[in-house]
Parts: structure tokens; sequence; C-alpha cells
């Protein structure tokens, strides 16, 4: 055989390799793709859990449910790997003053996405040796949300416990081409492929800001988390 059809051959199976890949990851791709907006809402029966964690957004409708899970005995810890929005700083030091010492509550740093959010939440739990946790945030989120939490803690019992519809300003049913309901779907979809593409074809697009809050956290304890809760509200009260 000439080394022309040797490599003629070898450059057939190559190519034969590289369709079977891209039909594979086609067809997963298919399969957890949230094509209707149905499927941006993914809610689970609550369980008792070692941690309820909410996600910080500009609704205070994710404050209000997980302290619902927790005034309904679902876990003793509630954790926030990020509190920005000053809505949801006000309304978590008001539930906070009610509930007194009762809930151990923590907070994490800055984060500026889902993913980090993950990070944060995912060296909390290692600290504590927390096996399971409910995930708080609303509808339209709570898909990607889960999907990426699952990636980063893939030996974590995650159980994914939304706003309820029927308590969120999202409405699946108005969604209408070119509102804001549409607009949030569409959003949805191209960060879900986002991500997808990151875990999937190993595109590390957060190389750096991972490396950088993985440095952060690394010496990190208990009481740092309590600092972080601590000066956001000892901000808010001074501002009264």
């Amino acid at each position: 055989m000439t080394t022309v059809k040797i490599v003629s051959k070898l450059f057939k199976y190559a190519f034969a390799a590289i369709l079977c890949y891209v039909f594979i990851f086609a067809m997963k791709l298919v399969v957890v793709f949230p094509w209707t907006a149905q499927q941006l809402y993914f809610s689970q029966v609550p369980e008792q859990v070692g941690l309820i964690v909410f996600l910080d957004g500009e609704y205070k409708e994710r404050v209000n449910h997980a302290f619902e899970l927790y005034e309904a005995g679902y876990s003793k810890k509630m954790f926030s790997p990020n509190i920005e929005v000053y809505a949801n700083k006000k309304l978590v030091k008001s539930k906070l003053k009610k509930l007194g010492n009762k809930v151990k509550f923590y907070q994490g740093p800055v984060a500026a996405s889902t993913y980090e959010e993950a990070l944060i939440t995912k060296d909390f739990i290692d600290k504590h040796n927390i096996s399971s946790m409910i995930l708080v945030t609303s509808p339209y989120h709570s898909y990607r949300a889960n999907w990426i939490f699952n990636k980063v803690m893939p030996d974590i019992r995650i159980v994914s416990c939304p706003v309820p519809m029927e308590k969120s300003w999202f409405k699946i049913e108005k969604i209408e081409k070119n509102n804001s309901h549409y607009r949030i779907f569409r959003s949805e979809q191209l960060k879900f492929l986002g991500y997808y593409l990151k875990y999937s074809l190993g595109i590390n697009f957060d190389r750096k800001i991972e490396k950088e809050i993985k440095n952060d956290l690394s010496s990190k304890n208990d009481l740092n988390y309590i600092h972080y809760f601590k000066r956001f509200l000892d901000n808010e009260i001074s501002k009264e």
C-alpha cells in the first residue's frame, strides 16, 4: 500500500471519527437544550437538606421563597453566595431580625455569574461537609442554574425548588415576541448554550475567573463568610 493510500485512509477514518463526535454532541444538545419556555422551569419536591441556597437577583421573590422553605423546616442553615441587590439586602436584614438567632445564615463574596455563584457555594459546602442542598432561584433561571450547579458539584444532592410560577412575575403564558418575558426566554437559551459548550467541549472561558475565586476562597473559613454578611448588614444599618 502506497503512502498516499495510507494517508487517504487515515484521513477518512479521522473524518468519520469527527462526524461521529459531532453527531453525538448534537444529539446530547438536542436532549438537554431548553427548546421551549416550559423547560426553563425545573422544580422538584422540597425535602430535608443540609443547606438552603438562594441566588441573588433583581426580584425579592427568591429571598421570600428561601425563607418560606426555611420556616417550613427543610434546613437549619441558609446561604447566599452573593447579595448585591439593595432591595434584597434590606429584605434579608428584616427577616433575620424577626428570626433572631434561630437561623444560621451565611453570605459569600461578590459573584458576577451563576457559574461563580456555584463555585462559591461549592467552597462553602466543602468546608461544612454538607451533602445536600435546596437551590432557590427564579422560575426562568431554574433549569440552567440546576444544570450548572450539578456540573460544579456532581457529588452533592441538589433539590431544585425555584419560586412557584404563581408567585413569580415571569409568566410563560405571557410570552409574546419581543416582550420582556420573550427576551428572558431567548436570553436563557443563549446562556445555556454557552455553558453547554463550556462543559461539553472543555471550553473554559471562565478559567481566569475560576482561578481567582479559588485563590480568594482557599483560606476562608466560617468566620470569613460571617464577616461578609456582617459587613453588608452593618452597612445597611448605618444607612437608616
